[in-house]
C-alpha cells in the first residue's frame, strides 16, 4: 500500500457487456475505487484518453463503482495529466468500441493511417503501414 491507495501493476481487465479484454499498466485502488493509470510517450491524443476511458468501463463493470477519472502519464515530460471521464468522451469511447466490433464481423482491418502517429506507434514494425498501403489486409 502505497500513500494510502493499493497499486497494481499490468492488471488484467474486461467487460463482458462491452467485449473487451486487456491490461491496464497501473491501477491504483483508493478506498475500493479504482483509478486506471496509463504510460504514453506523449498522451496527447484523444486515442490515448479513450483507451484510457475504455479501461475506466471494464473497471466500473468489475468492480461496480463508478470511476470519473484516470491519469495518463507522460513518459517523455515526466508528467501525469488527469483524464475526466465525461459524457463526451465516454461517447466517443463507447462509439470506438462499436466500431471496433463492427470492424472484427467484417473480419477486413481498414488501411493503416501511415500519418504523423506512426512514428509513435508501438505496433509500426508489425503493421509497415508504408508496405501495405492500398492493399487487402
Amino acid at each position: 500500500m502505497e500513500d494510502g491507495y493499493e497499486l497494481y501493476r499490468s492488471m488484467e481487465l474486461w467487460s463482458d457487456e462491452l467485449r473487451l479484454h486487456g491490461y491496464a499498466d497501473a491501477v491504483e485502488l483508493h478506498s475500493g475505487v479504482p483509478v486506471p493509470i496509463e504510460h504514453k510517450r506523449t498522451g496527447r491524443h484523444d486515442a490515448d484518453r479513450q483507451q484510457l476511458c475504455a479501461q475506466a468501463l471494464c473497471l466500473e463493470e468489475m468492480y461496480e463503482a463508478s470511476v470519473d477519472h484516470g491519469y495518463l502519464v507522460d513518459r517523455t515530460r515526466h508528467r501525469r495529466v488527469r483524464v475526466s471521464f465525461d459524457g463526451k468522451l465516454r461517447a466517443r469511447t463507447l462509439q470506438t468500441i462499436a466500431e471496433l466490433h463492427a470492424m472484427l464481423a467484417e473480419a477486413v482491418l481498414p488501411p493503416p493511417a501511415t500519418d504523423a502517429r506512426c512514428r509513435n506507434c508501438s505496433l509500426i514494425h508489425s503493421c509497415l503501414p508504408q508496405l501495405t498501403t492500398g492493399t487487402k489486409r
